[in-house]
């Protein structure tokens, strides 16, 4: 119960031997299973924070946590490690479908379309590539009427041809982003 009320603090202080305590309770039958749920989305926080992919253990707390708001980021953060892990289909399919979910609250419906844009970007290693992807998905997505995902397209548009020094074509980029998000207070 003390764990409980207090591994926020924990973790914030000793992530060590806060992940080792949360562990040690998790391997129990002590919590309960919203208790259990708790611990987990700690644990899975802690875990991703330190670069490593505990997969299972966020599928867990996504299906255990109480909280709307902690559901949503163990799906968010399971989505990233899949993406990371090479599965980028199932990540964006997650993705996806948390946008659309009418139980995500609202600062999570944001942050899945920003993960699920940048999914959608992929790496800049290849610009052209990159340009290419970013063409693809701003004119599929003003033809979807997204303003959203149209502005983001943009903005990777700006980043390339920013990056390639080619200022004028960047600033027409970000100014037609600009454009599409002016008026729109809940893309602040």
């Amino acid at each position: 119960n003390w764990l409980i009320a207090q591994h926020a603090e924990v973790v914030r202080r000793a992530p060590q031997i806060a992940g080792d305590l949360i562990r040690r309770i998790l391997a129990t039958e002590l919590p309960s299973a919203a208790q259990r749920g708790l611990l987990l989305v700690a644990l899975v926080r802690l875990e991703f924070r330190q670069d490593r992919f505990p997969m299972t253990e966020a599928e867990e707390a996504m299906a255990l946590a109480t909280d709307p708001a902690d559901r949503a980021e163990m799906r968010h953060l399971l989505a990233t490690m899949r993406y990371r892990r090479g599965a980028e289909a199932e990540a964006m399919a997650m993705m996806r479908e948390a946008v659309d979910d009418p139980k995500v609250p609202t600062i999570w419906h944001t942050r899945h379309r920003v993960l699920l844009a940048n999914f959608r970007r992929g790496d800049l290693e290849d610009l052209d590539a990159a340009e290419q992807r970013a063409e693809a998905v701003r004119a599929e997505a003003e033809a979807a009427g997204q303003p959203y995902e149209t502005a983001f397209a943009l903005q990777t548009l700006w980043l390339t041809s920013s990056i390639r020094r080619h200022h004028e074509r960047a600033l027409e980029h970000v100014d037609r982003a600009l454009a599409v998000v002016r008026d729109r207070r809940e893309f602040a």
